[in-house]
């Protein structure tokens, strides 16, 4: 059974498309992620998948049910949406918090399950303090844990490791990987291209509202030519370094210390990953900002 059906929906605010004639399903158990840069359309979709926008145009089916106003409060018991801004409440407990999403969702056995969840990401001293008091990324590991608590069907998972640290990351995904064996169903919004690598799914690229690829990694990897890539670092790199550099990538700064780069392909991203190590960058992540959609295009996707 599908879980998610997306069917030629379109969404418009205003004069602006955000969304344009978009089509995907995902089966029961089955892993996907939405991968786009900055302003692709990602949020949007998923936010409808969500029921929090109406389409302007098309059909979204959860479950088998149409999604609209009439079965939406029903269908939204089955599944999770994480979205950027936490969903919780700043002046209440990380307990109230929790307990007080776990009651309108009827949850059994609250207390030990947000207490589990929050010990695998090392945040159980938190229960007690307000979530207004939190550093961004305790935040997040709080709204995971908002986000599992009701033990959902489905999961839409709008950058789910934005402000988490490395160990953090890897704990998330390995809850993603058992929650996919126990057949939930995963809609991973990212424009971070390490994750591709993280979780074993689908892959749906997004640009500018439209979906310009679908399929497994492999195949997206094969069709994608040259992209360009943003590199997150702690400190600056030094003229030098640039230089060197700049003939392989043509590397340039843009705002604060991000780093912009063409690579030949997904596959270069590691090489160059390493090369940016190796002149002293210290890296957080690295981002797709937009490929060869043309290239794509024609040879389908």
């Amino acid at each position: 059974m599908y879980s998610v059906e997306v069917k030629n929906v379109t969404k418009a605010f205003s004069k602006f498309i955000a969304i344009s004639d978009v089509s995907f399903s995902a089966h029961e158990g089955e892993s996907t992620i939405v991968l786009g840069s900055n302003g692709a359309g990602k949020s949007t979709l998923l936010k409808m998948i969500a029921g929090l926008y109406r389409p302007t145009n098309g059909m979204i089916k959860l479950f088998g049910n149409v999604l609209d106003t009439k079965t939406r409060d029903e269908l939204s018991r089955k599944f999770s949406f994480l979205g950027e801004n936490y969903a919780l409440y700043d002046n209440l407990s990380v307990r109230a918090n929790i307990s007080f999403f776990a009651k309108l969702y009827d949850v059994d056995n609250a207390e030990r399950r947000m207490k589990d969840i929050l010990a695998e990401f090392d945040a159980l001293e938190y229960l007690d303090r307000k979530v207004g008091e939190l550093s961004r990324g305790t935040k997040q590991k709080v709204a995971i844990c908002r986000a599992l608590i009701n033990d959902p069907e489905m999961l839409l998972l709008d950058e789910p490791t934005a402000f988490l640290d490395q160990n953090a990351s890897e704990t998330l995904h390995k809850m993603l990987e058992k929650l996919s064996s126990k057949k939930v169903t995963i809609l991973y919004a990212t424009q971070r291209l390490e994750e591709l690598y993280k979780i074993k799914s689908s892959v749906i690229l997004i640009e500018s509202g439209r979906i310009t690829a679908s399929g497994t990694l492999g195949s997206i990897m094969r069709k994608l030519g040259s992209i360009e890539v943003e590199v997150a670092l702690i400190n600056k790199l030094g003229r030098e370094s640039m230089r060197r550099l700049f003939g392989k990538y043509g590397l340039s700064y843009g705002s604060g210390s991000l780093l912009r780069a063409k690579v030949k392909g997904i596959n270069e991203i590691p090489r160059l990953i390493r090369e940016i190590s190796q002149e002293g960058g210290l890296i957080i992540n690295v981002n797709y900002i937009n490929g060869n959609v043309g290239e794509l295009m024609k040879r389908g996707s």
